[in-house]
């Protein structure tokens, strides 16, 4: 049948639907992948066809979901179970000794999650790793440089507090990410922002100074 390709063994059917190539890809218990391939052109239909296939075979063996979610859209999840929880806390009885997330938290997470969007939220959630997090790092500290006007209450330059914090609540994204399977066998990434260069109160530097003195170690030859 002219309309119909079937490749790796069956496992991968390719059909036409409204002049345009369609995808179906077999992932087990009866189960399919449906993708449109957007193209009216055979080979390039094979080979579109293929490449999906070989990326839902990997995503199976990592025991990834097959259907990617975007960084943002788990972004969207998170914070939408985070306004439930909020929601939980209002309407709990008082003295309870559950926590629940604070209005405080919650407009910190809302705040912060703009900036990880803006920077990775096109990406799969699965390809969010180690140097992601590493080069956000350089790009928020460059973020408001790029603004000539910015919010009165933002600093062009983030504290090292700041970076650290934001780091968190990407973290506690991915953390939910991998609860809800979405990162399948792979493991979170671990990488954390710690400053190169850690502040000296002046005080202790003019105490040592002063000590240095005292002692006759400081010369001027």
């Amino acid at each position: 049948m002219d309309d119909e390709l079937r490749l790796e063994a069956g496992k991968l059917v390719l059909f036409r639907r409204n002049g345009l190539w369609q995808a179906r890809v077999a992932v087990g218990n009866r189960k399919y992948l449906w993708k449109s391939l957007k193209t009216s052109n055979t080979a390039e239909a094979k080979r579109l066809g293929l490449k999906l296939f070989h990326q839902t075979e990997y995503k199976l063996g990592e025991g990834l979901p097959v259907q990617s979610r975007t960084f943002s859209d788990v972004i969207d999840e998170y914070i939408a179970e985070r306004e439930a929880d909020n929601k939980l806390g209002k309407e709990a009885k008082r003295g309870s000794s559950i926590k629940h997330t604070s209005d405080a938290m919650l407009r910190q997470i809302k705040r912060v999650s703009k900036f990880w969007k803006e920077y990775a939220g096109k990406r799969a959630i699965e390809a969010i790793d180690d140097k992601v997090l590493r080069d956000f790092i350089p790009w928020r500290k460059a973020y408001y440089h790029k603004h000539e006007q910015i919010h009165h209450n933002a600093k062009r330059d983030p504290t090292d507090k700041t970076l650290q914090f934001d780091l968190g609540i990407c973290k506690m994204v991915l953390r939910y990410a991998k609860d809800q399977d979405y990162f399948g066998n792979k493991p979170l990434p671990t990488f954390a922002f710690t400053p190169k260069l850690k502040r000296v109160r002046p005080a202790f530097i003019v105490g040592a100074v002063t000590s240095t003195f005292a002692s006759g170690c400081l010369r001027d030859d």
